[in-house]
């Protein structure tokens, strides 16, 4: 609003001149002015994408590394349940960063004026994947928890400890599987939702632009079906828990996992805060655009 008061403000100034000696509309000066803004909000917008990408993929890593460790391992009598206790806490944590990336891409679909920045599908594809790419790992951890099938037999060479951990890792599976369900129902009815955009009977451009999009989400929504649904399968069907590991590296794993995870949360938390300075920050180069493509308009 500020920047259309000054522009208004600038086109009288131009318009203003003697009546004996009236003169072309001058904007040049204004021009320049937006043009020096729009420099400095992209040089903004470019910093704050570094930054957004240096903080993913410090959290990928620290991720990654704690989850080729954690599925390698398995509770042996001496560690008890620490092992299973932290792949528990991992999927936990894991579960609350898809609510959070779930959360932003709601807020990025809702978004009136993102809609208008010509970034905003790249945007959708980067939070898409960091959604699915938390489903994965959900399953890659779920699925070291332990076989369904084993130790139920009461065989005196399972262990108690045995026992009592794959039916306390049967019980989380299950948990994990529900709500997995629970998400591929909440797609399908946003199949239907995107689906009746079809069935309008309008033929203009704006309706073609709604339908194009759909189609878009549409691949994105089947796509995350499909990968929900092989999941299920594998945390269902498949399983390895891994070797069993003595007390000591359990400990110093569950020291490992206690600090990477408290520091993956702050950069997170990082991560998100950066995302909505860079959001607003497209906002405005796009709107100092548009004001500077009026500008252009009546200096000609």
């Amino acid at each position: 609003m500020r920047n259309l008061i000054v522009m208004f403000i600038l086109v009288l100034l131009a318009f203003s001149s003697s009546a004996q000696e009236p003169r072309k509309l001058d904007l040049s000066k204004a021009v320049a002015s937006f043009q020096k803004k729009i420099l400095v909000e992209e040089q903004n917008a470019t910093r704050l994408k570094a930054k957004l990408e240096k903080t993913d993929q410090e959290i990928d890593s620290k991720l990654t590394g704690l989850i080729k460790k954690l599925i390698k391992a398995r509770d042996s009598n001496e560690t008890r349940t620490l092992i299973i206790r932290n792949k528990k806490k991992i999927i936990s944590d894991l579960e609350k960063s898809q609510k959070t990336y779930l959360n932003e891409k709601s807020m990025l679909d809702k978004d009136q004026a993102m809609k208008e920045v010509p970034e905003i599908d790249n945007l959708k594809v980067w939070i898409n994947k960091k959604i699915n790419k938390n489903i994965k790992e959900i399953t890659t951890v779920a699925d070291s928890l332990a076989h369904y099938r084993e130790y139920y037999d009461d065989d005196w060479r399972n262990t108690y400890n045995d026992r009592r951990n794959v039916k306390y890792a049967d019980k989380e599976k299950q948990r994990i599987v529900k709500n997995f369900e629970k998400q591929t129902l909440a797609l399908n009815k946003k199949l239907i939702e995107l689906d009746a955009v079809h069935d309008m009977s309008e033929s203009t451009s704006e309706y073609m632009d709604k339908c194009i999009k759909a189609c878009d989400e549409v691949k994105e929504v089947n796509t995350r079906i499909l990968l929900l649904e092989h999941s299920m399968d594998d945390i269902i069907n498949g399983g390895n828990d891994g070797s069993k590991v003595g007390k000591t590296f359990a400990l110093n794993l569950d020291r490992e996992i206690r600090k990477e995870t408290s520091e993956i949360r702050g950069q997170l938390k990082s991560f998100i805060y950066t995302f909505n300075l860079y959001k607003r920050s497209l906002v405005r180069k796009n709107k100092l655009n548009n004001e500077l493509k009026i500008l252009n308009r009546l200096n000609k």
